[in-house]
């Protein structure tokens, strides 16, 4: 069973709740996308920061664009007081809870 569910988010649009209850460092979802290169984030008018973009920061020279369907984890919202984390190195990404989380609350 997953731990998400996607709902209308009281943050931005859609957003991912938790289905159950998460444990405390508990892995919720992977985070995917196609690696490109910084270049093409500073000049691919897609990744224009006044629309919706989902992009990941893997290092100086490379980005992870997850704007792709079966990226459903590019549905938490940021939050300034967030309950999940990203772990992992290069294409290897996951969203694990930063604390204990209850069934029913937006992951952020």
């Amino acid at each position: 069973m997953k731990l998400y569910k996607v709902k209308k988010s009281n943050i931005d649009n859609r957003g991912l709740y938790a289905s159950q209850d998460i444990e405390k460092d508990n892995i919720i979802i992977h985070y995917k996308g196609k690696l490109i290169s910084k270049k093409e984030t500073e000049t691919n008018p897609k990744y224009d920061n006044e629309k919706a973009i989902y992009l990941f920061n893997i290092n100086n020279r490379y980005d992870l664009d997850g704007d792709f369907e079966y990226n459903t984890a590019r549905l938490i919202n940021h939050s300034c007081n967030p309950n999940c984390e990203v772990a992992g190195k290069g294409l290897k990404l996951w969203i694990f809870a930063l604390r204990d989380i209850k069934k029913g609350e937006e992951l952020s």
